[in-house]
């Protein structure tokens, strides 16, 4: 059984370390990655109970909004 609830956060380039200081400050166990390709690959190493990410997608019509 986990000691605690587990966090796979996915870093962007304009992403402060304060998000994930207080994930941390929550007791919650934190893995970052720095894309979602590495998120991808890690998706199975871990018992994971939410998956947090500030991702720029691309619309067909040229604009962009922040997937999460």
């Amino acid at each position: 059984m986990k000691s605690q609830p587990t966090v796979l956060f996915v870093r962007s380039p304009s992403q402060d370390r304060a998000a994930i200081s207080m994930l941390r400050d929550s007791d919650l166990t934190v893995h970052e990655f720095d894309g979602v390709r590495d998120l991808e690959c890690a998706l199975g190493d871990y018992d994971t109970d939410c998956v947090v990410t500030n991702c720029e997608v691309e619309n067909p019509d040229g604009t962009q909004y922040l997937g999460g």
